[in-house]
């Protein structure tokens, strides 16, 4: 909720949803159409490395995802990385990292 609200908030007109884990939010990917995904790591049912995986190998869809953890550390980000995840920025982030991170992904 924290970053839907920071980003309706940093760039008016901007369309969040939000998945409550990541079974929800493969099957928002099939029926919606999304610029960029920013994935909790820890969820509940299916977490964010299992369910980018899946976007990637089962879906086979390119969109950018961004990891979102609580625990920033090395082992982390090569974890995000392996599964198929674009970038990486952990919790709390800085409203400035927050833009920086998606603009270099849906800006080409």
């Amino acid at each position: 909720m924290v970053i839907k609200d920071t980003l309706e908030h940093l760039l008016p007109g901007v369309y969040v949803e939000i998945a409550a884990n990541g079974k929800t939010a493969i099957d928002m990917l099939q029926t919606g159409c999304y610029d960029l995904v920013l994935m909790d790591v820890q969820m509940p049912e299916m977490d964010g490395f299992e369910a980018t995986r899946y976007i990637r190998n089962n879906l086979r869809m390119d969109i950018p995802v961004i990891a979102l953890t609580a625990r920033a550390i090395r082992g982390d980000l090569d974890k995000c990385l392996e599964a198929g995840m674009n970038g990486y920025l952990p919790k709390p982030f800085d409203q400035d990292e927050l833009l920086q991170v998606i603009m270099k992904h849906i800006i080409k």
